[in-house]
């Protein structure tokens, strides 16, 4: 009998393991924001300048971001939310911009809020930091340099609401001269759009609606022919002009995202802008008023798109 050949049972050696990529620590600063603030005692102003972040010193932070940009707010105040120009510098970007915020005498459970964006011309703009600066620990009338640690901001999920079709990114700003009051509105994009029926649609459109105490002033829409897909770009003006005597405090504003059909429009999902709006429109409304025969420039907001029963 010959002897057996040793390669016929040779074990075979184990596969290398799989090499995982590093995980990300939700609980791990994503870099530093270095600002001044001044709390003024006799005014209650906050004075807030933005000097720059270094988006460098965490490694595991995995940041990629392409044009880094901040929104300030202060918790519980009815000041509109202010923000920075959307820097060209990814890692350190430099602002130097300053804001002014009214505040209360009482700042307990006050906070600064900043939050750190990443612009994208062509996807969704993401919320990827938050810095928070508690105001009851300010002292008066005095600068103070601080550089706090940028929190990481967890993804936002809507699943659970029911009636979320989507998100749409636009600007408004309101203009008064002698003879009217102009409102202008700029609608840059969509993301996650939950589109039915999208064979039957031959295109996009967002429709202006503005009302004074529930009756229609003005209505328009952009161009009907937007492309349809999930997260479309739209890159579109609507210019309202509206008798002078209209009051702003007694406006709403319903803005519709519809698709086009061979006869109709059907209304994807809306947004109401509004004092008695929830809470995003009514902080927008805010904004509105502020920007009234003012130089701020009107900043972008996204808004969440809600379900509207048919022939609304």
């Amino acid at each position: 009998m010959t002897g057996l050949d040793p390669a016929l049972y040779k074990i075979p050696e184990r596969a290398p393991p799989i090499k995982e990529e590093a995980s990300v620590d939700i609980n791990e600063p994503i870099g530093i924001l270095y600002l001044t603030v001044l709390l003024s005692k006799d005014t209650n102003l906050l004075k807030v300048t933005i000097h720059k972040a270094d988006l460098t010193g965490f490694p595991n932070s995995h940041l990629q971001l392409k044009s880094p940009y901040f929104t300030l707010l202060v918790s519980g105040s009815e000041s509109p939310v202010r923000q920075t120009r959307h820097a060209d510098e990814e890692q350190h970007p430099v602002f130097e911009e300053s804001f002014l915020f009214e505040t209360e005498d009482d700042l307990s459970g006050k906070h600064l809020l900043c939050h750190l964006y990443d612009y994208d011309q062509f996807v969704k703009t993401e919320k990827v930091g938050v810095v928070q600066l508690r105001l009851n620990s300010l002292p008066h009338d005095e600068s103070l340099y601080v550089e706090k640690h940028i929190d990481r901001c967890l993804p936002e999920s809507h699943d659970h609401e029911e009636n979320y079709v989507g998100e749409l990114l636009f600007s408004v700003k309101s203009t008064k001269a002698k003879d009217n009051l102009t409102l202008t509105f700029f609608f840059a994009k969509a993301k996650d759009l939950h589109i039915e029926d999208e064979i039957a649609v031959l295109g996009l459109t967002v429709r202006v609606t503005v009302l004074e105490d529930g009756k229609k002033l003005k209505k328009k829409r952009t161009i009907d022919n937007i492309k349809v897909t999930t997260n479309p770009l739209f890159n579109q003006e609507i210019v309202l002009v509206l008798p002078q005597h209209v009051n702003l405090a007694d406006m709403s504003i319903v803005v519709d995202l519809c698709k086009v059909k061979i006869s109709s429009y059907e209304v994807i999902g809306r947004v109401c802008i509004s004092a008695d709006g929830d809470k995003r429109g009514a902080e927008h409304w805010r904004e509105l008023q502020h920007s009234l025969n003012t130089n701020n420039k009107s900043l972008e907001w996204w808004h969440q798109l809600k379900k509207v029963a048919k022939g609304s």
